[in-house]
């Protein structure tokens, strides 16, 4: 049994997030976890990072600053196929 498959143990974990572009604070100490079956929406307007923010999570782009772990592995840790095979970004 994986991890993320006990109800009590962290599926995802962003800890203490920071990005920025051009100077442009984009992200600052977020942090969230979420445990296996629960689900989550990211909302916000235009521009306000969620896409970005996805990104990160599959660990296409690297924050400043923080961690973001799947089944408590770093995701920065894992190959490439394996970052890219958990997490989909529809635009």
């Amino acid at each position: 049994m994986r991890d993320s498959e006990e109800p009590n143990v962290n599926m995802l974990e962003l800890t203490n997030i920071h990005y920025s572009v051009h100077k442009k604070c984009i992200f600052k100490g977020a942090t969230t976890s979420l445990k296996n079956g629960e689900c989550v929406a990211i909302t916000g307007d235009n521009g306000s990072g969620k896409s970005t923010l996805l990104k990160i999570i599959a660990g296409l782009m690297v924050p400043n600053k923080g961690n973001v772990k799947i089944d408590s592995r770093k995701i920065l840790a894992m190959s490439r196929n394996r970052r890219l095979s958990h997490c989909v970004l529809h635009q």
